[in-house]
Formats: C-alpha cells, structure tokens, sequence
C-alpha cells in the first residue's frame, strides 16, 4: 500500500465476500486513498421464502429511506473528496442534489448488463457526475437518458486473492476436477454444461455457486453441483486442482431481451482464472476476450456448446498437461504484464476526478 494522498472517497455498495466492491475497495487502499464503506447489506436483511419476500417489498420504502439518511449522514461526517456509488438502486434525487450542492462529486458503478428504464437508477443518471459501465453498449443509452459523462472500464484481479497457491493432496481430492465452473445458476449456462455429457470421455465437470437447485429433475449435472457457493480464499485452490476452468458470462445472442443478447462479454472470472494460474481460461468468444488474451496461446475459447464440449474433451486430455501449464503459465503473465488488476481502473476514476496526482 502507497502512502496515504489524503483523497477520502465514500464507497457505497453491497461489500459481500468477493464482491466487486470489495475489489474496489482494496484497490482504493493500495492507491493511498482513504475509502470508507457503508454496506448495502447492512440494511437489506437476506430473507429467504415466499411470504418473507414479500414482507421485505413492503418495507422497501422504510428500507430505502434508511439507506438515503445514512448516506447523508456519513456524508457530513466524513466530507468526501467522492461519493461512488455501486449500482445505485436505492437512491434517492434529492439525496444526490444535496450531495452534489455541497461540492461533492458523485459517480455510480453500474455492473448489472440489463437495464430497467423505470428504475430509480435510470432516472438519477443526470444526478451524477460520471457512470461507469463494464458494457460499452451502454453508453448510448445512458447519454441519452441525460447521463453527463460516461466511462466504460473493465473488471479486474484482486492480486492479494487471486495468485497461485500450493495445493495439498487432500485440496485435490476435495476441490479436484477436469472442468470447473464458478457462479450461479443461468439456463443457457446449464444447456451449454449439460451438452458436455452428449459426448464419450467426458470430462469431470464440478459448478460452485448458487440456485443450481433449480435445475430441472432430469438434468445430469445435479451431481456436478457441490451444493453451495465458493467462498473468495478457496478460488485459487478451485483453479489450481482443475485443469480447465470456464468462463461463461451472462450473454444470449438468442434471448427475447436486446440487453441479454448484447450482455456481458467478460467479467471478474475472466481475469480471476488466470491470475490465479493453475487452471486454463475456456471462456465463450467475445471481442473482449479476444482482446484480453492471445486464443490458443493464453486462453481457449467457444461459440457453441458443440464447440464447447469439443475444446474440454481435448484440453483436459492427460496428452495436453504440458500445455495446459504452459497456457495457464502465460494467462497468469498476461494479466501481471497488462496489469489486469483493479489498479489502472481505480486510477481512471481518480483522475477523471483530478484527485490524488501531485
């Protein structure tokens, strides 16, 4: 961590284990800025089941209302060089005006691919001074709904979490597999896994994440699924006992809806799997990811599950360990020399902002 600029930034957002805020918030750190957080979760109880949904809807406003005082109140408190916002779903306009009259800039992360043109957020873009958006295709649409500035910036690596770590011989027996998947349950994710078992000699797939208890009854990865989510420390161990690891972000060229079918063409795990270097990057072929890492050298890369099931059953062979290291060996390389850490997009937000530069 660099010595301390003085730049004081309230980060507001869900700081949930391995969340983008808490990314963001390490890199603030090791930029010398002095980040101070306020939880979205710390207000927002995670009540599961029907009727104690229900009950959390209807008192969203009371909810929503705490969320705003509290802001304002830290606000004060803390006298911010920069508010930034993630997301921004419970904001309030009056909350942002009486931020801004202060003197106080304020920028929002939104990091959902789909946009809600009723939501609250949409309707405070002309509230804020910068939007930053990991989907390029935003931009328009937030221009046109009055946003001042918009940025867009990629995810990242967090290099205190995601480096190769020495596994044991009980990690491998515990976490081991020939294919890994980690993040949660989405239908054309499951079609595309479930098509890996249409072909002989198919690799042992493992899926960490939740609502994999959706699956239909009749689905063959039921037995893939470790029947929770993974916890931040274990990625590298999950990476470094699979060979392959897939990455399959949230984008449906067929989907009804035009934001899914434009989606995400990367995100955290792409950056995450290979700086963690044990397993090899297999991720769905976008221009982002082609962008990112050097196909066939640094990373493999799919159109179809076809195509999919195809590179696995190749790559996980015991004939391609050598090039697996050497692939995952120069993934990990890649995301070091390019720095693909949170650092340069931390950065582009303070200067945007003129802050922290002598």
């Amino acid at each position: 961590m660099r010595a301390s600029t003085g730049v004081r930034v309230l980060q507001v957002g869900a700081f949930l284990p391995g969340s983008d805020c808490v990314h963001f918030w390490r890199a603030f750190q090791a930029a010398g800025v002095v980040a101070r957080p306020i939880a979205d979760e710390r207000l927002f109880p995670e009540w599961g089941g029907a009727a104690l949904r229900a009950a959390r809807r209807l008192i969203l406003p009371l909810i929503r209302r705490a969320w705003n005082e509290r802001l304002l109140a830290e606000v004060h408190l803390f006298r911010p060089d920069l508010v930034f916002i993630s997301n921004g779903h419970y904001a309030q306009s009056e909350t942002l005006n009486h931020i801004r009259a202060q003197g106080i800039p304020l920028m929002c992360f939104y990091h959902d691919a789909e946009l809600y043109p009723n939501s609250p957020f949409m309707a405070n873009l002309p509230h804020y001074d910068l939007i930053a958006s990991t989907c390029g295709w935003h931009r328009e649409r937030f221009l046109e709904a009055g946003a001042k500035a918009v940025m867009t910036v990629r995810y990242g690596f967090d290099p205190e979490v995601h480096q190769p770590v020495r596994v044991s011989t009980q990690d491998r027996a515990y976490y081991g597999s020939d294919a890994v998947f980690v993040g949660s349950h989405w239908v054309p994710r499951a079609r595309a896994f479930e098509a890996i078992f249409n072909a002989d000699s198919a690799p042992r797939l493992t899926l960490w994440g939740g609502r994999w208890d959706q699956l239909p009854p009749h689905s063959p990865l039921h037995p893939c699924w470790r029947g929770r989510e993974a916890a931040e420390p274990e990625l590298p161990i999950i990476y470094g006992t699979a060979q392959a690891a897939i990455q399959y972000p949230k984008r449906d060229p067929d989907h009804p809806n035009l934001d899914l079918r434009l989606g995400d063409q990367h995100n955290p795990r792409t950056f995450q799997i290979a700086a963690c270097g044990g397993a090899i990057l297999v991720a769905t072929r976008t221009s982002e990811h082609q962008a990112f890492f050097e196909e066939d050298q640094e990373a493999v890369f799919f159109d179809s599950p076809a195509e999919l099931r195809q590179k696995l059953i190749y790559w996980t062979a015991p004939a391609q360990e050598s090039s697996r290291r050497q692939m995952a060996s120069a993934a990990r390389s890649r995301c070091l020399r390019a720095d693909y850490s949170y650092a340069p997009v931390i950065r582009q937000y303070l200067d945007f902002f003129s802050l922290g530069r002598s």
